[in-house]
This record gives C-alpha cells, structure tokens and sequence, in this order.
C-alpha cells in the first residue's frame, strides 16, 4: 500500500510541474530572439543594415499593447510598438514578416511556432503624417 501511494504521489507531483513548466513555456508575454537580417531593412522606423540582432518584446500588464526593441549589443538600434493579437490560426514557424513599400522591407509582424499569437508592428508616424494630424485638429 506504500508503494502504492508514493507512485500516486510521484505522478500527482510530476502531473503540477509538468503544468507549471507548460504554461511557463507557453507565455510570451516578454521575450527575446537572435535574429539574422540578411537585407537591410526598416524596423521599428529605423533602416537596419544586415547582420545579427537582438529582437526583444515587453507585453504592457492589463493591454494588448507591446514594447519592442532591437539591439546590437548593448545599443538600441531600433524601438516602438505593437500590439498583441491572435490569429484564427495557429503559425507552423516563428517568423518576421515584412510589408515592402517604397522599395524598402519594413517589419510588420513578429509571429509565434505553433501558436496563434503574433505581434503587429505599428508603423511609425512620419513627420508628414504628424503634420495632417495637427492640421486636422486645428480645423
């Protein structure tokens, strides 16, 4: 009977770390990814040339709202934000993905392996587009 209970013990144990570990795993609220660009791009409102970079997000507690950073070392070479969104669909990879405009790749997405979550870049206001925003307001 002893045996009995330390093996039904062992799997209860096992059954709530494996559970803690899951949806450890499973958050990406914050998180950071190596990444290779191997063209220059425009990320987060900034051209980067290529090479290897750090991609780090920040979820803002109580919002879908994100902070995301790209550095080279200690240096921030590129910062914004998102927005955390789910898709209908869960993504069979990680990948960036990129809108081109102007000739130029521009970061847009940051999708998940195997999951349906994905942040959306916000694009950058450019000074033309600050200067319609005030103009409006003033009418």
């Amino acid at each position: 009977m002893n045996a009995i209970k330390r093996v039904l013990a062992v799997v209860v144990t096992l059954t709530f770390t494996l559970v803690a570990l899951a949806g450890q795993a499973g958050s990406r609220n914050d998180g950071t990814r190596r990444i290779e660009l191997r063209e220059s791009a425009v990320m987060l409102g900034s051209t980067v040339q290529p090479g290897w970079y750090t991609l780090a997000w920040t979820r803002e507690p109580g919002s879908e709202e994100v902070r995301v950073a790209l550095t080279s070392g200690r240096k921030v070479v590129a910062s914004g934000k998102g927005l955390w969104v789910q898709s209908e669909r869960s993504w069979p990879f990680e990948a960036l993905v990129y809108h081109t405009e102007r000739g130029v790749d521009e970061l847009a997405e940051i999708r998940f392996s195997k999951s349906t979550d994905s942040i959306l870049i916000e694009a950058p206001m450019t000074r033309a587009d600050a200067g319609r925003g005030s103009d409006t307001e003033k009418q």
